[in-house]
């Protein structure tokens, strides 16, 4: 039986204020598990290298959205071809939406615990897919661009908690009452073109279009309807709001009534999409950040990955 291979990210921050986590971690997997920390990408990458050729079937990662989507895409990397090793979270990052929209709790140390007994006990692994978005060499579940984007930049200014995420939303919203800068600086609307795959294109003025494979963004706001598998493809949501309409459309626009089109929203499923852009655009994909320098992102479906719960 293949072992369980362990990733670790020793600069998330709940790793970073727990420092003897990653002994705690070796000690619970024991002989059953292999724990790696990888301090940067091509140690990362050696690691996913190593664990193909040990056939490690799961791997299990500790760290936070972006841990992940950089460990998945090393691990589709080098697997090429061959099929992909099962995915086990176990939390440790900031905000953890991937492991919230999956139902995981807990700490990292209960998490690996019940994998190594799951796993030992050669029980049923309960595992969930989800669809990959691919953009360029990357690969993750959740894009935006615009406002949300440039939130991000400025939240990682002085980068707290979910709460400092929520307490920049309240700033900001008091920002706009008097058009102050840190209003400015974040939401401004920015003329797409939205090109899906087989469908006619859209060209709309956007604070912001967001495309999912999960159902729920950060702070566990359900804002897409289902998590969409198969042939519909990702959820794709423009918000196509003016930005002095923010503030006085925000609840209901993105909290009351999130699934309906309308209320400053245009929503539809797509297999893959191209945004073109007037000027270069940030955007995020799983909570990392990117400039689009040519003016153009283009989204394709990636690899079906098998999510553990634990």
């Amino acid at each position: 039986m293949a072992g369980i291979g362990i990733i670790a990210n020793p600069h998330s921050k709940l790793n970073k204020r727990n420092p003897r986590r990653q002994h705690l971690l070796s000690y619970i997997a024991g002989e059953k598990g292999r724990l790696e920390v990888t301090n940067n990408l091509e140690e990362l990458r050696k690691v996913a290298q190593d664990f193909r050729h040990r056939a490690i079937k799961v791997v299990a990662i500790n760290g936070g959205d972006g841990t992940i989507s950089r460990t998945i895409t090393a691990f589709i990397d080098a697997y090429q071809e061959e099929p992909l090793p099962k995915i086990a979270l176990l939390g440790g990052g900031t905000m953890n939406m991937l492991a919230d929209n999956l139902g995981i709790k807990g700490t990292p140390e209960e998490n690996l615990f019940r994998l190594i007994e799951q796993h030992s006990l050669l029980e049923e692994e309960n595992a969930f897919p989800l669809n990959t978005i691919k953009i360029g060499s990357d690969y993750g579940f959740l894009f935006a661009d615009g406002t949300s984007a440039r939130f991000l930049q400025e939240f990682y200014k002085n980068k707290t908690s979910s709460f400092g995420s929520a307490s920049l939303v309240v700033k900001a919203a008091l920002s706009a009452l008097v058009n102050g800068s840190l209003f400015r600086r974040i939401v401004k609307g920015d003329v797409v073109d939205i090109c899906p795959t087989n469908q006619k294109s859209i060209k709309v003025l956007s604070l912001s279009v967001l495309v999912s494979s999960v159902p729920k963004i950060p702070h566990g706001i359900k804002m897409f309807p289902s998590i969409s598998q198969g042939e519909q493809g990702f959820n794709v949501l423009c918000i196509n709001l003016k930005a002095r309409e923010v503030v006085r459309k925000f609840l209901s626009t993105l909290l009351i009534k999130p699934y309906r089109e309308g209320y400053g929203k245009i929503r539809f499923y797509s297999q893959g999409l191209t945004i073109k852009y007037e000027n270069p655009m940030p955007y995020t994909l799983d909570g990392e950040l990117f400039l689009s320098e040519s003016g153009e992102i283009k989204l394709e479906k990636g690899p079906e990955i098998q999510f553990l719960k634990v």
